[in-house]
């Protein structure tokens, strides 16, 4: 059933996977739908039962993948969406209970899928609007079921139903908003104590002050159907569609305290004494930035696990240890929500939590990974190709789990042999052949020296067949090689560097690869099945060349070096790939095709967890003296600059500024200690996108990911004020106004407030409402100059500027009193 059991606890008890098999898992199945899941699979004796949007139930082989067979329960055609089946089934005595996507809610005969019988839950008409969310609750011969709306076009009567399984009938409801209102919708489960029988259910949106049982947690008696108690949600931290996005869960702390505990869009994981509800929270802890957008990386819909005396959370954007991320998972303190661990991760975690024999699992972004439970250690991952947002479910050693995008996958522990050993591979290395070429790959050694025979087609397509020589390693590390030659084979040979999260050959990788005639090329391939893409291309890159790959935290890049000492980036292939803290690095040799062999001679191989980080390409014209220029995130288009009397053309690729984690651009700056104005005139700009942007920026440093104030001109988007005041976090768009170029714009800083301006005349400025914000991870000593990025990532976009005053740049950094304060307007 949903999240395991009446507590929604989320806790596997099987055994056959651990932290010591977890790294092999493997690629088992996966099976297509017509829409897609969002259901927690249901596993029963080999069988897996499953809902897509494309309004069927399924039941799956689960060691094959195959169809068993499919109903049709409806679909919900509303809040411009069409949804098929979300609620997770509940089997029991061959008997499959689950939310249809139409008005009703089913029983079906496990073995054929027939209909047994059906209730209606409520009409889903567009002008009815009800949707079946919740999952069922089964207990002493009756069902519990949470009413609630698809979307909030419109909002219906939340309710709980108390169906009887043997007469089929609605026997009793809780009508948690009078009759003739609406709110307070239950699109979460329903969770029982059984040594009480009391149901606990979250609520949703609230429309007047008079509806106490909505935005709220509710005791209701499972035998009467009477409330028992309640908490609502403060105004003081009530946020936009302030919902309750988990089930509640049943836990302990170590003093055997009976808890239940939820999360709300908010935010805020709030623990009550299940006995009394309305004393309020005995704790509650902040898991994630609040916000009523959980798939725009806001608050939490993620399901909590209780495993071990440990409570598990997790949700979406969140700051830990200073750093932004777009995601987290926490092992948490029952007693009092302290943490015991802290996971960041690239994507915000939708689906619930699952717990199996000390692995946790989560859905982040579009990759399922599987942490330590006892660390918060990546052990695995698996990347898809669209978000998740329904659990994982575990059985017989196999992990069964959706995608949005219709895929329903299956993953395991392989039964393969390991490679034999290879006498002539160098000490502390694995030397082996992905896919088994014929004919076999081989290598001798003369000190540093590798002379490396390789067949196979190579990195290539979505499966790769190479010669592999590699060790196993983690976290943050580089793996350098200076590439000497390369003969024979076909002209696609290849030899490089290759990073990978196993030996399948089908694995995520990347790599960085030389071939005949003087070409290097960096690929990656980010899901299993997905082919590999080629991120850049050098071309009379002639060997002996030396190539690096680094990896910083999810982060990896390629570089490349003529001397073994000073190494520059290949511009574009800074990329994120969600694989596990360990992973393997090593060299990669092919032909190009089957049936021949090619010869590859690489020396200098090393592997360091000490990192020297790579220069960015430079640009083609030189930075004017008092000035410093470079790419920052390493876009696919190196940016450039030139000075002409007062006239600037700076050009710049990358993305566009706004909600996202990572910058793009080409930057111009000098420092700037204390406090100033940093002020240009943007006289023309290439309109590449119309979200490209060109001005002024105060930042913390270089690092991608780093602070920053900003105010952008932009083709069509008006003239817009950005910031990040916290490393890694997602970037604020803070005030806008109207205005293409040429215009004034400019930034005013006093200590570790900033403003934004704009001028008809270079004189007189004007602060923009809104744009002042106080930002206390930007201070000291900050990079300030013009940034320009195109919205395009192989486009540049060229922006030309002169100057504001007699000086010799086409803009100035000084040390200006600012306006008075009064000017200046609150965020």
């Amino acid at each position: 059933m949903y999240m395991n059991d009446n507590a929604r606890d989320g806790a596997s008890t099987e055994t056959i996977l651990s932290t010591a098999n977890a790294g092999r898992l493997d690629a088992l199945w996966l099976l297509k739908t017509g829409g897609a899941i969002a259901a927690q699979p249901a596993i029963v004796n080999g069988t897996i039962y499953v809902g897509s949007w494309d309004g069927y139930e399924y039941s799956v082989n689960e060691a094959s993948g195959t169809v068993n067979w499919k109903t049709f329960l409806g679909q919900t055609i509303t809040c411009n969406t069409t949804q098929g089946v979300t609620s997770s089934a509940e089997v029991v005595n061959g008997v499959v209970y689950v939310g249809g996507g139409d008005s009703y809610w089913y029983a079906l005969n496990a073995s054929n899928g027939n209909i047994l019988w059906k209730v209606f839950t409520g009409d889903n008409s567009p002008t009815g609007g009800h949707y079946n969310w919740s999952s069922p609750l089964i207990s002493n011969g009756y069902a519990y079921i949470g009413v609630a709306s698809l979307g909030d076009c419109p909002l219906v009567q939340g309710q709980v139903l108390k169906v009887s399984l043997s007469t089929h009938q609605v026997v009793a409801t809780t009508n948690l908003v009078p009759n003739g209102q609406i709110g307070a919708g239950v699109w979460t489960s329903p969770t029982l104590d059984v040594a009480t029988n009391t149901i606990y259910v979250t609520t949703g949106t609230i429309q007047n002050a008079a509806q106490i049982y909505a935005q709220a947690i509710v005791a209701i008696d499972a035998n009467t159907m009477a409330i028992k108690g309640s908490w609502q949600v403060p105004v003081s931290q009530v946020v936009p569609d302030s919902d309750w996005g988990t089930s509640p869960i049943l836990f302990t702390d170590s003093t055997n305290r009976q808890l239940v505990g939820a999360i709300n869009k908010n935010g805020i994981l709030y623990a009550f004494l299940r006995s009394n509800l309305a004393a309020g929270p005995v704790w509650q802890r902040q898991i994630a930035i609040g916000g009523g957008c959980p798939q725009c990386d806001e608050g939490s819909v993620s399901n909590l696990t209780f495993a071990n005396g440990v409570l598990y959370a997790a949700g979406a954007a969140t700051i830990i240890n200073g750093y932004g991320y777009p995601g987290s998972v926490r092992a948490l303190n029952p007693a009092n929500g302290n943490s015991i661990w802290e996971h960041g991760d690239l994507g915000s975690v939708m689906p619930g939590l699952t717990y199996d024999d000390g692995l946790i699992f989560a859905g982040t972004g579009r990759s399922l990974e599987v942490l330590d439970a006892a660390t918060g250690t990546r052990l695995y991952s698996m990347n898809t190709w669209g978000p998740l947002y329904g659990p994982a479910a575990v059985s017989n050693g196999i992990i069964v789990f959706g995608s949005t995008t219709g895929y329903l996958y299956a993953i395991s522990v392989p039964i393969t042999p390991l490679a034999p050993p290879d006498p002539n591979c160098p000490a502390n290395w694995i030397c082996q052949d992905l896919v088994s070429p014929s004919p076999a790959g081989s290598e001798t050694t003369s000190g540093g020296t590798w002379v490396i025979s390789a067949d196979g087609p190579g990195v290539v397509g979505s499966t790769d067949q190479v010669r592999f020589i590699s060790q196993n390693v983690r976290d943050d590390m580089q793996i350098t090689a200076n590439l000497t030659a390369l003969s024979g084979g076909t002209s696609a040979a290849q030899v490089g560097l290759m990073v990978r999260g196993n030996m399948n050959p089908k694995s995520p990788a990347y790599a960085i690869v030389a071939q005949p005639g003087g070409t290097v090329a960096v690929m990656y391939r980010w899901a299993y099945t997905s082919s590999m893409q080629t991120l850049a291309t050098l071309s009379s890159a002639n060997l002996p060349l030396y190539v690096e790959i680094q990896r910083i935290g999810d982060r990896f890049q390629a570089a490349t070096s003529t001397d073994g000492s000073t190494y520059t980036l290949v511009p574009g292939t800074t990329v994120q790939l969600n694989l596990a803290a360990r992973i393997l690095a090593g060299v990669t040799a092919s032909s190009g095709a089957n049936g021949t062999l090619a010869s590859a001679t690489v020396s200098a191989v090393a592997i360091s967890s000490t990192l020297t980080l790579p220069n960015s390409a430079p640009s083609a014209s030189p930075c004017p003296t008092g000035w410093s220029c470079a790419d920052v995130g390493n876009p696919v288009t190196v940016g450039n600059q030139s000075l002409s009397g007062n006239t600037w053309t700076i050009s710049g690729a990358g993305t566009a500024f706004g909600v996202n984690n990572f910058d793009q651009f080409h930057y111009v700056w000098q420092p700037l200690s204390g406090d100033g104005t940093t002020t240009i005139h943007i006289v023309s700009q290439t309109n590449t996108n119309a979200s490209a942007q060109a001005g002024v920026m105060l930042r913390q440093g270089t690092d991608p990911s780093t602070t920053f104030y900003a105010i952008f001109v932009t083709p069509g988007d008006g003239i817009e004020v950005f910031y990040r005041d916290t490393p890694g976090a997602n970037a604020q768009t803070q005030a806008s106004t109207t205005g293409t170029a040429p215009a004034y714009v400019g930034i005013g800083r006093s200590g570790t407030t900033f403003t934004a301006y704009t001028s008809n005349d270079g004189t007189t400025w004007t602060p923009i409402t809104g744009s002042s914000v106080t930002l206390s991870n930007l201070s000291g000593s900050l990079l300030a100059g013009a940034a320009v990025t195109s919205a395009v990532a192989g486009t540049s976009s060229t922006v030309t500027a002169d100057t504001l005053s007699s000086a010799a740049a086409s803009f100035i950094i000084t040390t200006v009193a600012l306006p008075p304060p009064s000017s200046r307007l609150p965020r």
